[in-house]
C-alpha cells in the first residue's frame, strides 16, 4: 500500500549519492589504528602486571585478617563482629 508520502520519500532516495570520503582517509584510519596497536601493545604486560599485584596484595590482606579473627577469644570475635565495641556520639 503506497501513499503519496511514502512515494515522495521513495524518491528522495532514489536521488541520493554515494558519501565520498576525503583523499587519503583511509591512509590516515590506518596509521592510527596502528598507532593504537602499538600503544595497547606497551600497556599490557604493565596492566596485567598491576592487576595481578592487586590481587595477590587482596590475598595477603584477607589471609592475615583471618589469622588475627582466629587468634581472638569467641567473645572478642563476636564484638568486633557485630561492632560492639564502637563509640558512638549522640
Amino acid at each position: 500500500m503506497k501513499t503519496p508520502l511514502t512515494d515522495e520519500y521513495l524518491k528522495v532516495i532514489d536521488g541520493m549519492q554515494d558519501a565520498e570520503p576525503k583523499p587519503f582517509f583511509y591512509t590516515r584510519l590506518q596509521a592510527s589504528m596502528q598507532k593504537n596497536e602499538e600503544y595497547f601493545i606497551v600497556w599490557k604486560p604493565s596492566l596485567a602486571f598491576a592487576l595481578t599485584l592487586i590481587l595477590l596484595l587482596n590475598i595477603y590482606f584477607l589471609r592475615t585478617n583471618e589469622t588475627a579473627q582466629n587468634n581472638l577469644n569467641p567473645v572478642q570475635a563476636f564484638t568486633n563482629g557485630y561492632e560492639l565495641n564502637a563509640a558512638f556520639n549522640y
